[in-house]
């Protein structure tokens, strides 16, 4: 991506996209609101987050789709199911993507491109 336009509309769509996934849930049912609301949020954001690391793989950045697809397994893991060790699992798909995408930052030294 390298129009930082572009990635910044990609985050306020996937942001308003699970903000309004977990107001529909809390209006249709209030009284399980809270965790399903977490769980569409999650899920929301794990669709955002695969959609990113398209269009970084189309843009031949394959660091940070490489992070990004990890983050959103991660997403979705938990999203789907989210508790014992399976949650575990979904959170360390989060924190390796993560993990990836803080080294790669840090390793371009915010001038863009690739870290290679």
């Amino acid at each position: 991506m390298n129009d930082p336009v572009r990635a910044l509309v990609a985050v306020v769509v996937v942001l308003a996209a699970a903000g309004a996934a977990a107001a529909a849930v809390q209006v249709l049912a209030p009284g399980i609101a809270s965790v399903a609301a977490v769980r569409l949020a999650l899920g929301a954001c794990g669709i955002g987050f695969a959609a990113v690391a398209v269009a970084y793989g189309r843009e031949g950045y394959y660091e940070q789709m490489a992070g990004h697809l990890l983050a959103s397994a991660g997403f979705l893991v938990v999203a789907v199911d989210g508790e014992g060790p399976i949650a575990w699992l979904g959170i360390a798909l989060l924190g390796i993507g993560g993990g990836l995408l803080l080294q790669d930052a840090i390793l371009r030294g915010g001038r863009g491109g690739t870290s290679v």
